[in-house]
């Protein structure tokens, strides 16, 4: 989230990515921006809080953090997971209930 709000795409194209590494090492590097300016839309906030975190299967974590911006405030869904030398990748969120924060922008 720290990536997010300071709009460092290198940053986040780190820290997002799946059980095979980082999503900079697996995605064009057009898409992958792309990608990642839709996430700072969405996720753009004022402060987060991680609510709770759920283990789904081994090495796949359920995050649920809530995301204020403004007098918005919305809870949704980060999936971690476990790559290469055991490091945590943002693999999913869910954007569902992030819809308005963009369109609001």
């Amino acid at each position: 989230m720290g990536a997010v709000r300071a709009q460092d795409l290198q940053a986040m194209s780190i820290v997002w990515g799946t059980t095979k590494g980082a999503a900079r090492d697996q995605i064009d590097r057009t898409e992958l921006e792309r990608r990642e300016l839709l996430m700072m839309c969405y996720l753009s906030h004022d402060r987060y809080q991680v609510q709770g975190e759920q283990t789904t299967v081994a090495d796949r974590h359920t995050l649920a953090v809530s995301v204020t911006r403004g007098r918005l405030t919305r809870t949704t869904s980060f999936t971690t997971v476990t790559g290469p030398s055991s490091r945590w990748y943002v693999e999913d969120v869910d954007l569902t209930h992030m819809q308005d924060f963009c369109s609001q922008r």
